[in-house]
């Protein structure tokens, strides 16, 4: 049985301000990212916050050329209630932007709110980028 590559790291702060109903999430860096053919990756990370509640809210980072440990420091907020938060799920996708293709997905991390609990207080994690079937 053949191993999936490793796909590399990414490390997020996520909070949650009640008072002013916000998720706030700081991409900081990933480390370990794969390279094709020796090219290393022009990464970014595509940020999506998924509800039953509301549309697909998405952001992105920008774009860190030549490098497999890119560091982005960017913070995303987003406007959710305290009620849908259970009911919401981030999705972080770790992507490479070339020139000369579209852009390709290197792996993603899933937080799904309903197993992620107390985020009041921020919290400062590494998450595994898994493989990924999403090409939005």
């Amino acid at each position: 049985m053949r191993t999936k590559p490793e796909l590399g790291q990414m490390e997020l702060t996520i909070s949650y301000s009640a008072p002013r109903q916000k998720l706030i999430v700081t991409v900081h860096r990933i480390t370990n990212l794969p390279s094709k053919e020796n090219d290393p990756p022009d990464a970014y990370v595509k940020i999506k916050l998924i509800s039953p509640v509301f549309q697909k809210l998405k952001s992105k980072t920008k774009v860190i050329v030549d490098s497999c440990d890119p560091v982005f420091e960017e913070t995303f907020e987003y406007l959710v209630s305290e009620s849908d938060l259970p009911n919401s799920k981030l999705v972080l996708t770790a992507k490479s932007k070339k020139v000369f293709f579209n852009s390709d997905i290197i792996g993603q991390v899933v937080i799904d709110f309903k197993k992620f609990h107390d985020v009041d207080e921020p919290v400062r994690e590494w998450f595994e980028l898994q493989h990924s079937e999403d090409s939005d």
